[in-house]
């Protein structure tokens, strides 16, 4: 079966689709002439060309930030290039791009993403270290300081809150903030999360999504305590943060911009304790119940700004159906 399903993805596929299948399920060498073929089919692809052009016409100093769920925002948009395979040494753009991320900086390492935030909040600087680390920058001494960050944070408790350190009264410069009225409006309720003093699983789902890029990482005390944290909520269902486990979470879709059952499993299906946790399994039965009859599977909600790929409509996608037979490759339940 799983050979007609990665035929299957390999003639309806795109080019990243296929360059992902190549190296991530069949193990197929970067050096070889099939996959140069493919990734130089990806980086001429107009699609591609246009998010490029889009990245590049962004002020990463100043990058925008909408809202976290809005997929079209350009850390979205570079975090999917990651997904896909692009490395910083194949394009100056994405290593100028990786390097101006890098440049806003707290003094403990975390990203702060914006000039005007002074306290950084871990839903978006790990959103904006995740690409960082895929595309080639993960020994980087800056990004190691970012990782150590989430490591030692003093408010860690079966996974990360809103902030690392304890809340200080603020989170954006208070002379910026006073001056934007959308600024402050959004301030006001960042602040009433940062001080529940609640574990965010949105948080801490994007900064395990970092961790398991380190292998040395995969067994740290906090990675497994996240995972713990993770499996309670799943198996407890509630709403910290607002982040519940209900109708939408249960809905496949990509990007992994918010915190839905694909990113969730994604993620914990790298770390082997999770692997064998029982909770892991029931979310791994939930997956195979979405299958088609063929064994392949759709989207089933879409952000209309992906509109032009196939995840980005409801249709069988091939890029949706690697990602859950890489969970399964993950979970042990492939022979390839």
């Amino acid at each position: 079966m799983i050979d007609s399903i990665i035929n299957w993805i390999l003639k309806n596929g795109d080019p990243w689709t296929r360059y992902n299948v190549l190296t991530r399920m069949l193990e197929i060498p970067e050096s070889s002439a099939e996959v140069e073929e493919e990734k130089d089919a990806m980086f001429r692809d107009p699609r591609i060309v246009r998010l490029f052009n889009l990245l590049e016409s962004v002020d990463w100093s100043n990058p925008p930030w909408t809202y976290l769920r809005d997929s079209s925002m350009p850390v979205h948009i570079l975090g999917v290039l990651a997904d896909f395979g692009f490395k910083v040494y194949e394009d100056r753009r994405l290593w100028r791009i990786c390097s101006g991320i890098l440049e806003q900086q707290d003094e403990n390492g975390e990203l702060k993403f914006k000039p005007y935030i002074v306290q950084p909040l871990t839903c978006l600087s790990s959103t904006a270290l995740y690409p960082v680390v895929k595309m080639g920058f993960k020994r980087d001494e800056r990004v190691l300081t970012a990782v150590n960050a989430y490591l030692s944070s003093t408010l860690f408790h079966k996974g990360w809150r809103c902030t690392l350190e304890p809340f200080k009264g603020y989170l954006f410069d208070p002379k910026v903030a006073k001056m934007d009225y959308r600024l402050k409006r959004r301030e006001s309720f960042l602040k009433s999360m940062a001080r529940r003093g609640v574990t965010c699983p949105l948080a801490t789902l994007n900064i395990l999504r970092v961790l398991v890029e380190y292998p040395e990482l995969l067994e740290h005390p906090r990675v497994i305590e996240a995972v713990e944290g993770l499996l309670a909520h799943w198996r407890i269902r509630g709403r910290p943060c607002g982040f519940g486990i209900g109708s939408n979470f249960m809905k496949l879709k990509y990007p992994f911009v918010w915190y839905d059952i694909l990113k969730y499993t994604h993620v914990l299906s790298k770390i082997p304790y999770a692997r064998e946790r029982k909770e892991f399994r029931k979310v791994l039965g939930v997956l195979w119940s979405k299958r088609l009859s063929d064994y392949t599977y759709k989207p089933e909600s879409v952000y209309r700004f992906w509109r032009e790929f196939d995840f980005g409509v409801k249709k069988p996608s091939p890029w949706i159906t690697l990602l859950i037979y890489e969970i399964y490759k993950n979970a042990g339940f492939l022979d390839i």
